[in-house]
Parts: C-alpha cells; sequence; structure tokens
C-alpha cells in the first residue's frame, strides 16, 4: 500500500507566497495551499505550488454554503 505524502514546504517560503488573487498569504492544508478568507487553494504538484487563479478551485468550505 502506497502512503501519500504531504508536499514539503518550508516555513519560510510559505510566509513568503501570497495568493495571486488577493495578496492575502496562504495556510498549507493537506496537499494544497488554503487562503481561507476567500475560499480559494491551489494544489501542490510534485513539490511546485501552481498558483494559477480558478474558479474550479473553491475550497470544501464553499461548495458547503451553496444552495
Amino acid at each position: 500500500m502506497m502512503q501519500e505524502e504531504t508536499p514539503f514546504i518550508s516555513e519560510r517560503l510559505l510566509r513568503l507566497l501570497r495568493c495571486p488573487m488577493t495578496g492575502v498569504g496562504l495556510e498549507l492544508k493537506g496537499d494544497s495551499l488554503v487562503n481561507e478568507e476567500f475560499e480559494v487553494s491551489y494544489p501542490i504538484v510534485d513539490g511546485v505550488p501552481v498558483m494559477l487563479p480558478s474558479p474550479k478551485r473553491k475550497t470544501r468550505k464553499s461548495k458547503k454554503n451553496k444552495v
């Protein structure tokens, strides 16, 4: 059975990264960088954050709020 690896992002890099759409700092949650305030997430693929804005990458919180 394969174990999923948590992406490695250094604390220093994490402090520098900002949401490209809002400029707000991001949090590491699982395999994504998340902007909780604006409910947007960016996946980390092969250790590299994919910081392209996309309406398809809303956080789970935003999906729950829609009726």
